[in-house]
């Protein structure tokens, strides 16, 4: 069994982990832990190298998607590394994209049973409501999706 687990550096997201750790050790499942990173923030990022002057260009290179897919992995290892010190199996992927359709198109490619994702209401509306992330995987997955809810 695999399970996908989509993360970020929040506190919240450790939680999420855990969650899926403990559904991991009851069912022998290999966690796969995800981090987006978001394909938006990237052309912004892009945007703004562009605008700066040559001797800055000069000083800083431009990171590439492969470097804020890279960094994306590490996070996720980062994230997951409770899993490992208690013996599951984990491994950490990182993607540069729209983060919902990161997560479908992920968990196709990689055969994985279940998604794990949270969800944290922070308006009054949001507690009515999941989130779009986790709405768009619910509704788009080819799996079983067991969304996370957060504390306020």
């Amino acid at each position: 069994m695999k399970i996908l687990v989509p993360v970020d550096e929040s506190d919240y997201a450790r939680a999420v982990v855990e969650a899926a750790g403990e559904l991991a050790k009851r069912y022998e499942a290999q966690v796969l832990l995800l981090h987006v990173f978001n394909e938006r923030k990237y052309k912004m990022y892009e945007q703004m190298y562009e605008e700066m002057n040559e001797e800055v260009k000069g000083a800083i290179p431009l990171r590439t998607t492969e470097d804020f897919k890279q960094d994306a992995t590490i996070l996720a290892e980062g994230v997951g590394s409770a899993l490992k010190g208690k013996g599951l199996r984990a491994k950490a992927l990182g993607r540069v994209g729209d983060p919902a359709e990161e997560i479908v198109k992920v968990a196709e490619e990689e055969k994985v049973d279940m998604i794990v994702i949270g969800f944290k209401g922070a308006t009054n509306v949001e507690r009515f409501l999941i989130g779009p992330t986790a709405k768009f995987v619910a509704e788009h997955a080819h799996c079983t999706v067991m969304i996370v809810k957060g504390k306020r």
